[in-house]
């Protein structure tokens, strides 16, 4: 009987020892298993989301170059422009008239000066083509440029510039124009060559000729003959001849056919019709 019960309980240990193993293997299999799917989700969530050296690359080939052709530059003329101005010009006599912004920028388009300012702040010829002085600046000599005529068809001449100085000599604000740059007399020595000369050498005297008083050149014996009139219906040489004047209402100017100056191209100014 005892050794009944002896046999029975080996043939238990050893029932034991075989579930034992089998759940070792079976705790085993999870472990790897568990393991596996990590890996399988780890590599699909690498291949779901690409590396930033798998983006597409731009590159210098990859760039479309485009040529935009501008057209060739077309000179249209005509056209009108309408500029307000915030007062009326005191008046358009160049010798007489002390002159506002406004009175400028109608003078302006009236009237040309001898000398214009260029990009370095240099006086440098305008109507006149050329100028030379003497060594102490007390002598300008100033030739004009040929075939300039005002708006009435009256040539310009030296002599045009040597009448104008008697009336700026005598002028409200060229008299004392005159005596600032030092200005003693204005000659006529050709038919296109005028001399400056001064009482004191002045260095800076061309700098007068860039503007009113002295600077802007009118038509003295139009001036001289209607010196009142002379503001409503002033005469020049500038791009626009003045059309009508309504005093406290409106200024009008048109294009001057016969005006001198021509763009880069050889295009005659001004495009605008007024």
């Amino acid at each position: 009987m005892k050794s009944k019960w002896i046999k029975l309980l080996a043939l238990l240990l050893a029932f034991g020892m075989i579930a034992a193993a089998c759940g070792d293997s079976e705790d085993g299999n999870d472990d790897g298993a568990t393991g596996t799917t990590e890996a399988a989700t780890t590599t699909e969530t690498t291949e779901a989301a690409p590396a930033a050296t798998d983006a597409p690359s731009t590159t210098v080939s990859d760039v479309v170059e485009t040529t935009t052709t501008l057209p060739d530059d077309v000179i249209t003329y005509g056209g009108v422009i309408t500029i307000g101005l915030e007062a009326e010009a005191t008046g358009l006599r160049p010798w007489e008239d002390n002159c506002s912004s406004p009175c400028y920028n109608i003078m302006r388009s009236i009237y040309d000066q001898l000398f214009e300012i260029d990009s370095d702040f240099q006086p440098t010829p305008w109507l006149a083509e050329s100028v030379t002085n003497n060594d102490d600046f007390t002598e300008y000599v100033v030739t004009l440029r040929p075939g300039i005529s005002f708006h009435n068809g009256v040539a310009v001449s030296a002599q045009t510039i040597a009448d104008m100085f008697p009336m700026q000599q005598e002028g409200a604000v060229g008299s004392g124009a005159a005596a600032a740059a030092g200005l003693v007399s204005v000659e006529a020595t050709g038919d296109l060559e005028v001399t400056y000369t001064l009482g004191t050498g002045n260095s800076a005297f061309l700098a007068y000729l860039t503007r009113a008083p002295l600077g802007l050149v009118f038509e003295p014996a139009a001036a001289l003959a209607d010196p009142e009139g002379y503001s409503i219906n002033p005469i020049g040489t500038g791009p626009f001849v003045i059309a009508k004047r309504d005093i406290d209402n409106e200024t009008t100017v048109v294009r001057n056919t016969e005006y001198w100056q021509t763009d880069r191209d050889g295009n005659q100014l001004p495009y605008l019709d007024s």
